[in-house]
């Protein structure tokens, strides 16, 4: 329980982050708050998200309703760094992703 509340709380604070990243005069975000670093390739993307999948079947059950509650938020999560990441680091949180 107490690592699904840490990963509900990262995530929180990893979605309301994205919403008060700062912008700059030219309309872009500060180049601090663009640096996402890359944890590795598409399959260790795609192991983590098998990982997270079994931590909450394992907390919640299968197919129960708070299993598919905390399953959005961790897909919600992972599309949203898909997304803001550099090219370079798609891979991986698309391996997520798809492991989830």
């Amino acid at each position: 329980m107490k690592k699904v509340l840490k990963l509900l709380s990262f995530t929180l604070v990893v979605l309301c982050g994205a919403a008060t990243t700062p912008v700059t005069a030219n309309n872009t975000a500060p180049i601090a708050s663009q640096q996402v670093d890359c944890y590795g390739t598409y399959e260790e993307g795609l192991a983590e998200g098998r990982v997270i999948r079994t931590q909450l079947i394992n907390e919640y059950g299968e197919n129960t309703p708070a299993f598919t509650d905390a399953l959005a938020i961790e897909r919600a999560r992972a599309s949203e760094q898909w997304q803001t990441v550099s090219r370079e680091c798609r891979p991986y949180w698309r391996g997520i992703l798809d492991g989830l």
